[in-house]
């Protein structure tokens, strides 16, 4: 049996090599223009990503992206206008680590442009394909799928095989539209912003090209790498650390507001009460039951970057915490917070692959229905929260770890003398998250572990939540999850369980993104030890992004 494992994992290994193995590594320089017309200053980086546009949709070509050569180029002492000097082509090719580069150039003939462009094999430095044709800029369309079929057929048949020829390329090919010649002017301009990273103006210049060309794939695309897509895993704030880990500050790229509201209030329906009733048996005492609610009536916070590698936080917070014991119909014992507070944190980008945050926190703690606070209740508490972050260079894998200390306090009841049994202090708050991104940043795969330890107690408790997340368009993501948790309290083991989802709607216009988390969870009661209860969370968080300022 095992020998037969070992045979048929070594055949799945041996054909994923395979098929990767057939993948061609291939870059295109952006293309030399010779003409007089100011307006077709650009369009040698317009037409170039024409033809890389079609050459990305076959699963054979690994294209390198524009950011990744910009970012190598700069490592060697190049800039992205050394792309149109010929002579430099190989050399660039192997500093990429490319097998091919496709370089060439547009002479502008009045009505019409004369482009030829040739592939070179890096490694030989050998002319392999090269091309000609004359054609109006109107046909931008046409000129982009008919270089890069022929690039695919002189790559091999197999390959052509592959892409998504007959839908969109050939359809191009054999339409061979004309369109409006501002549009591909203004992507050109786009991109020459996007390359300066001035992507206020490339925003800007780049919508107005989809409205000249609403189906345009190259607008599409670099419009959508100006919207920063994140994994939106966000199920309930810590009510008394900032709303993300402060490391993040040191890599945001825009200023950010955002208002989380929500809470627990659905959960009174698992327990066939309405929204205003809902009771969760107590183990071992038929007569008394528990409500534990915990709502966020706003976190209301504004982010933004300072200089090259920094960036700062402010949020303003109130929670409305409520534990109620029912006796024989009764609310006999009742324990209520209402921390109303605020947090400054920080962060700082050591380098371009680590940073580290700090936050600091301070609320009181007053109970809503007592005119005056309790003796044994400190009137104000304080938090703190550490945070590291380490990242690769195009953010495709980031892990990101914090430490929260609070010296807030939670009340322990007694369901037996049905009081008040005595006050511990709120447990760390320890969080782990590894995220993958992929499909152009559209697609997440998100592992979060979560702990909760206590200073005062032996009390432990562990979530880990495997969850996905994916843009299917730039407007509209949906993420499900599942958790699996571990309570260890005193020497008793307990299980927890639950699943989140959620959806999120965006105005790329307006730079607004609505999330919308919803989480169920079985999970320990956080006043009476030992018992587990279920919880219905459901989050709101509008986030408004690039208000004022962008890094620089």
């Amino acid at each position: 049996m095992i020998k037969i494992f070992l045979i048929t994992f070594a055949i799945i290994i041996l054909c994923t090599l395979t098929i990767f193995g057939q993948q061609i590594v291939l870059t295109i320089s952006d293309f030399k223009v010779e003409s007089d017309n100011p307006s077709y200053k650009y369009i040698g980086k317009g037409i170039s990503l024409l033809v890389a546009g079609e050459l990305r949709k076959s699963d054979k070509i690994i294209l390198l992206e524009r950011e990744e050569v910009k970012r190598i180029l700069g490592e060697q002492e190049f800039s992205l206008s050394d792309l149109a000097d010929e002579s430099k082509q190989i050399q660039i090719g192997k500093f990429l680590s490319a097998e091919y580069i496709v370089f060439g150039e547009i002479i502008d003939m009045g009505n019409t442009l004369l482009l030829s462009l040739r592939m070179a094999d890096v490694e030989t430095g050998e002319i392999v394909w090269q091309e000609e044709i004359t054609e109006k800029l109107k046909t931008y369309d046409y000129i982009g799928a008919y270089f890069a079929s022929s690039i695919i057929t002189e790559l091999g048949e197999e390959i052509e095989e592959t892409i998504e020829v007959k839908a969109t390329t050939v359809a191009k090919i054999e339409k061979k539209e004309e369109k409006k010649e501002e549009a591909i002017v203004k992507i050109s301009e786009g991109i020459d912003a996007f390359d300066r990273d001035d992507f206020d103006t490339a925003k800007e210049v780049l919508e107005e090209a989809k409205e000249l060309d609403p189906v345009n794939e190259v607008a599409d695309y670099y419009l959508a790498k100006l919207v920063v897509n994140t994994p939106k895993f966000k199920v309930i704030t810590e009510p008394y650390f900032s709303y993300q880990n402060p490391a993040f500050l040191g890599i945001m790229k825009t200023d950010r507001f955002h208002l989380v509201i929500g809470g627990n209030y659905f959960s009174n329906l698992l327990y066939g009460g309405s929204l205003d009733e809902g009771w969760a048996p107590v183990p071992d005492y038929t007569d008394k039951s528990l409500r534990e609610q915990d709502f966020r009536m706003f976190n209301l916070g504004y982010y933004f970057p300072i200089g090259k590698s920094m960036g700062m936080g402010i949020e303003a917070f109130l929670s409305l915490i409520t534990n109620e014991l029912a006796w024989e119909g009764n609310e006999d014992a009742q324990s209520r917070r209402s921390p109303l507070g605020g947090i400054i944190s920080m962060g700082f980008k050591v380098n371009n692959f680590i940073s580290l945050g700090l936050g600091l926190s301070v609320y009181s703690q007053r109970d809503l229905d007592e005119e005056e606070l309790r003796e044994d209740i400190s009137p104000v508490a304080f938090g703190v929260d550490i945070g590291f972050l380490c990242k690769n260079n195009n953010e495709s894998f980031i892990y990101d770890t914090r430490l929260g200390y609070s010296t807030g306090s939670t009340d322990i009841i007694d369901p037996a003398t049905v009081s008040i049994e005595r006050i511990i202090q709120h447990p760390l708050f320890w969080e782990n998250t590894f995220t993958f991104s992929f499909n152009q940043k559209n697609t997440f795969f998100v592992i979060k572990q979560l702990n909760d330890i206590s200073l005062d107690r032996i009390y432990y408790y562990g979530r880990l939540l495997p969850a996905i997340e994916n843009y299917f368009v730039n407007w509209f993501s949906l993420r499900i999850g599942v958790e699996g948790a571990v309570i260890l309290l005193n020497e008793s083991i307990n299980f927890g369980y639950g699943f989140l989802g959620g959806i999120t709607l965006r105005v790329i216009n307006w730079g607004l993104d609505i999330d919308i988390n919803f989480t169920y969870r079985r999970k320990p009661s956080r006043v009476i030890e030992g018992m587990m209860r279920d919880d219905l969370f459901l989050m709101v968080i509008f986030n408004l992004n690039d208000v004022f300022i962008t890094r620089e």
